[in-house]
């Protein structure tokens, strides 16, 4: 608890301070990330919510405002304002699902605007009393020029704080490997600085939305992470900036803030819709090319994968090996036990055969209880090594389902063909190795029976309709 209480403190103490250093106008700092930053570690860290925690963020801020000067008075009360705010954005996100906590979604988005509205408006109507006390300013400017300042940095720097990635040893190098290679990785980011520049150096309210291409393009080419980030440091330039141009009443700065968070807006919405464009697609492809019980390949998406596979054998001149695999007196278990038990067991027999193989191995479902699988690059005597595996495997599998031990075997048939003996039509060689399956099955059952191929191959006949 002490250790939390700590942590919370000296992260609150070191982003005031930040935030202090940014105040051109007054007591109010346009950029101030302590109350996002402290929102996002406690979402994020449960476990660091405890009372002395809260004690501990108070104090961090009255002696952050303390140790820059502030009076006593003043110090206390923007403090406990602060702490408002951050108890109202902290209660309004954990009672979001998780999703919307971890904004996977473009809804996700108009959650962080109500809550970051509500806590900016919680904030506001408390630290705003400090106006006609210590500042000698209105209280209506107070609230309008502390809500507004306070919307802008909760919204961009929690879109950072809640979905930057945990950091893991090898983490850095797979983000880069996904990445574009060379110097392409950083074109939007360049786009971003050169826009932003420019923007600092033109007059007019129109400056914000002069790096809104660039923005858009780091949403498209960059993960929402990095997105937000880029889009967050761009915020927190220009409201510097802004505050530093705005008006002595403080409209323009009021209206500019709101206009950036429009326009920073724009790219954290498309980047979550093309995520979820994505995911649905994945959605999509699985549904169409796996089987919808057991997850393996379905029987439409065989003949474009296994032909693919060959091909590929063919050009680097490998060998290729088919196994067709079928459980011995599956009828059986339906009958005795009912076809929910039936279904299981197909389940747990595709994830039982597909522990033994590769990931550039291919495993479908022909149908019923027959499965086929694809071994690229393995020789005869290598193929017949994975399917008795597997084939022990099965035998010795237990399967307690609903009340009952299921137990069962399976016979394979195994097919292969040497790099100069591939066939062009993928269905011969799925052939040949189920009339060696019907072979092991006229044996006894549970065994593995094999041939290997070429030139005598034998004409494809059933699996035509593949």
């Amino acid at each position: 608890m002490l250790r939390g209480a700590t942590i919370v403190a000296g992260v609150v103490f070191v982003m005031a301070l930040v935030g202090i250093l940014s105040r051109p106008l007054g007591a109010l700092a346009p950029v101030w990330p302590a109350n996002a930053v402290l929102v996002g570690l406690l979402v994020r860290r449960p476990r660091l919510v405890t009372p002395l925690a809260w004690l501990a963020a108070f104090v961090a801020y009255a002696a952050a405002d303390l140790v820059t000067g502030s009076e006593p008075g003043l110090a206390l009360l923007l403090a406990f304002a602060n702490v408002v705010g951050v108890t109202v954005a902290y209660l309004s996100f954990r009672r979001l699902p998780a999703k919307h906590r971890r904004l996977e979604e473009p809804r996700s988005l108009a959650y962080l605007f109500l809550v970051s509205g509500a806590a900016a408006l919680a904030a506001s109507l408390v630290g705003s009393l400090a106006g006609p006390v210590y500042l000698a300013a209105p209280w209506h400017r107070m609230v309008r020029l502390w809500f507004v300042a306070e919307f802008v940095n909760y919204t961009v720097l929690l879109s950072v704080v809640l979905t930057a990635p945990t950091v893991r040893p090898g983490a850095w190098r797979e983000r880069r490997a996904s990445e574009a290679p060379g110097m392409a990785r950083w074109y939007p980011l360049l786009a971003v600085v050169a826009a932003t520049v420019l923007g600092m150096l033109l007059d007019g309210y129109g400056a914000i939305a002069v790096p809104v291409p660039a923005l858009l393009w780091c949403a498209i080419r960059y993960r929402f992470f990095p997105t937000a980030l880029v889009t967050a440091g761009y915020s927190m330039a220009m409201l510097t900036l802004l505050s530093q141009r705005a008006s002595e009443g403080g409209t323009s700065i009021a209206s500019l803030a709101l206009g950036l968070l429009a326009v920073v807006g724009a790219p954290l919405t498309l980047n979550l819709v093309q995520r979820q464009n994505a995911e649905l697609m994945q959605r999509l492809s699985r549904a169409v090319n796996h089987d919808a019980l057991t997850g393996v390949l379905s029987r439409r998406a065989l003949g474009q994968r296994f032909q693919e596979a060959l091909a590929r054998c063919r050009a680097e001149g490998a060998s290729a090996a088919a196994l067709v695999l079928d459980l011995d007196r599956f009828k059986t278990v339906n009958d005795r036990y009912g076809h929910a038990v039936g279904d299981e067991v197909l389940v747990r027999f595709a994830r039982a055969v597909s522990e033994p193989l590769r990931s550039e191995d291919l495993l479908g479902r022909l149908g019923g209880e027959e499965f086929v699988a694809l071994l690229p690059g393995l020789e005869h005597e290598e193929a017949v090594a994975v399917a008795e595996r597997i084939r022990g495997t099965v035998e010795r599998l237990r399967m307690p389902i609903d009340g009952h031990e299921v137990a069962c075997t399976v016979s394979i048939g195994v097919a292969t063909a040497t790099a100069d003996g591939l066939p062009e039509d993928w269905r011969e060689l799925v052939q040949a190795a189920d009339q060696a399956m019907y072979e092991a099955k006229e044996s006894g059952r549970n065994r593995v029976a094999s041939v290997a191929l070429w030139p005598a191959a034998p004409s494809p006949s059933e699996l035509d309709t593949v």
